[in-house]
């Protein structure tokens, strides 16, 4: 278990993928507030590979002068400003703006005299408000202009609500929800009927964004880069209701009805909505969780894995009837090599298989597939017959699930070509003994091992390097290991040197989490452009993705490729290329991925 997580509830004790926050009273107490600690957090989750979004009403200046987060990546850190308005990413180099929504000369208009609206409205009940802000999109009318709450701290909401809803009630308008009311009166009024008018406790606020503009462009943002909506974490301070209105932080709850998880630090005097987890502690907590996941991340946690029956196939448990036509369903592929879907460790109905594209041994008609080192096999018997496999279509990741509780995650890279990635949490016995590479049966191989890497020959046509590391996966456990396997696939050729092993050199340098990252936006990128969305047939919807899936991985985008009627998936008709290519694989490939079919 992370350090510090054992306060946490066990649905915050998993890897997510994203994080996003908002600002004021969740991650910093103020806006004068020290936030350095903030600013460390985030760099680092960066740089391990976590996507984060901070998400505030303020402008820019603001929050990056408070923040002034400069990560190097892998992950990306955006910043989600002026109530939903504007999206910055920020990298090394600072924020760069990526979108923008700008107000017409008509709606900025009709902004001021909703506002100024409002302020009539509110004086009719002898009660003084004042227009304080004319931020990007939006108007804030303070609803207690007074000294003594010039600028509460949102610790104090709770007696902020009780002051601004007394002054009210002594005007004759029922609470804070009443004042919202006025305020879509006068927005109406004046031309906006489809205003967002929020408050914050102290401000009616009249816009054309909310935060749920925020939530939406960055869902779809992750989507582009392969993260699904239930490996995001929400983080908020006022997530629930607020003087009869949703609190500020309500709007970005679209997410948890995608499928994020959500938990609140706030103070929360009305409690919080179904499903959102109620921490409480403020900054304080929210700096635990993100450390929390930072921990996770070093440790080798895995990724959560999704279960959206339309984007993923799963098999429950081996059979000896089924299990070989399950591993060609679960291939994994790049259009370079092809690794079969099996369970990781040996069980005997279960025929797993590499295959390296356009590598044959023999000839003519009696030519095959040359078969490649095996890259996932794994020593034991601890991911058998009765391990779970789940194909993510979209991510092009195949999870492992066990009823021991070890787990892993494996995929050949669509951004890399002939690179396959293997990460276990498991048995550290079974993990040691586990070389990186195994022979196929039957094939002349030359074996070297060269500077802690295993490096493989095979018939003189196909070279295969790997290298893999071992650690402690649970600072409590130390039985349990963390595995992590790399392997590169090349042909061979006069003077070309070792081209596995330095591809493998490159990966390694990359590191775990970059290839991750790289390898799911490359699958997500190509869905863009080849996803067939039908309604109302979800078994449909799932057969056809599948078989989308096996074409955009059945064929590299550089160099030759020749597409055999099995495709990677197996050494059936001999990996032998038939007229079906041109006729269904490559006018699929020349509307989605002409790269693709120059090389068929």
């Amino acid at each position: 278990m992370p350090a510090g997580a054992g306060s946490l509830p066990a649905a915050l004790r998993r890897r997510f993928e994203a994080v996003i926050f908002d600002w004021d009273g969740t991650a910093v107490p103020d806006r004068s507030a020290d936030a350095s600690a903030v600013r460390r957090g985030v760099e680092a989750a960066c740089s391990l590979g976590l996507d984060v979004a901070v998400v505030s009403g303020t402008h820019l200046d603001n929050l990056d002068g408070q923040l002034r987060a400069r990560p190097h990546g892998p992950g990306e850190l955006h910043l989600l400003l002026n109530r939903g308005s504007e999206a910055f990413r920020a990298g090394a180099s600072g924020p760069v703006l990526l979108e923008r929504r700008s107000a017409t000369g008509e709606e900025e208009e009709a902004l001021d005299r909703a506002a100024t609206r409002t302020v009539e409205l509110l004086a009719e009940h002898g009660i003084g408000a004042a227009v304080v802000s004319q931020r990007l999109n939006r108007r804030k009318i303070d609803l207690i202009p007074e000294p003594e709450w010039a600028d509460p701290p949102k610790a104090q909401i709770a007696a902020l609500l009780g002051a601004v809803e007394s002054r009210l009630r002594a005007g004759g308008i029922g609470g804070l929800s009443a004042a919202v009311t006025l305020g879509e009166r006068a927005a109406h009024e004046s031309g906006l009927a489809r205003a967002r008018v929020t408050s914050d406790a102290k401000h009616v606020e009249i816009g054309l964004t909310d935060k749920s503009d925020s939530a939406r462009w960055w869902i779809a943002h992750l989507w582009r880069r392969g993260i699904w909506p239930e490996q995001i974490l929400m983080i908020g301070d006022e997530l629930g209701p607020l003087g009869g209105l949703p609190g500020s932080d309500s709007r970005l709850l679209i997410q948890q009805a995608a499928g994020a998880t959500a938990a609140s630090v706030g103070a929360e005097p009305g409690g919080v909505p179904a499903g959102v987890i109620r921490l409480g502690g403020g900054p304080e907590r929210f700096l635990k969780v993100l450390a929390a996941q930072l921990t996770l991340r070093r440790e080798g946690a895995l990724p959560i894995v999704p279960r959206d029956p339309g984007w993923t196939l799963r098999a429950t448990e081996a059979s000896h009837e089924r299990e070989r036509a399950l591993e060609s369903l679960l291939t994994l592929a790049d259009g370079r090599i092809g690794t079969r879907g099996s369970v990781l460790s040996r069980w005997r109905a279960s025929r797993p298989g590499v295959f390296f594209a356009g590598a044959y041994r023999g000839a003519g008609e009696h030519s095959e597939l040359q078969p490649a080192p095996l890259w996932n096999r794994l020593a034991g018997n601890s991911f058998g017959r009765r391990t779970v496999r789940t194909l993510d279509l979209h991510g092009g990741l195949l999870a492992h699930e066990t009823p021991t509780g070890a787990a892993a995650l494996q995929f050949s890279s669509l951004a890399a070509p002939g690179l396959a990635v293997l990460r276990v949490l498991g048995a550290h016995d079974e993990l040691a003994a586990s070389p990186p590479l195994v022979a196929p049966a039957g094939t002349r191989v030359e074996q070297s091992d060269d500077g802690g890497s295993m490096r493989m020959t095979v018939d003189g046509r196909l070279e295969a390097a790997a290298a893999q590391s071992l650690g402690q996966a649970r600072a409590t456990s130390s039985e349990t290991g963390a595995l992590e396997r790399l392997a590169a696939y090349a042909a061979l050729a006069a003077g070309q040197g070792l081209p596995a092993a330095r591809m493998l050199g490159r990966a390694r340098a990359s590191g775990r989490e970059r290839l991750l990252i790289e390898h799911r936006r490359a699958w997500a990128q190509r869905w863009e452009d080849a996803d067939v969305r039908i309604d109302g047939d979800p078994g449909l919807q799932r057969a056809v993705r599948v078989a989308l899936y096996h074409l955009i991985a059945s064929a590299t985008d550089r160099g030759e490729a020749a597409v055999g009627a099995r495709a990677l998936s197996g050494a059936g008709y001999r990996g032998h290329v038939f007229w079906d290519s041109d006729v269904f694989v490559l006018p699929f490939l020349a509307a989605t991925h002409p790269a693709s079919a120059r090389a068929i």
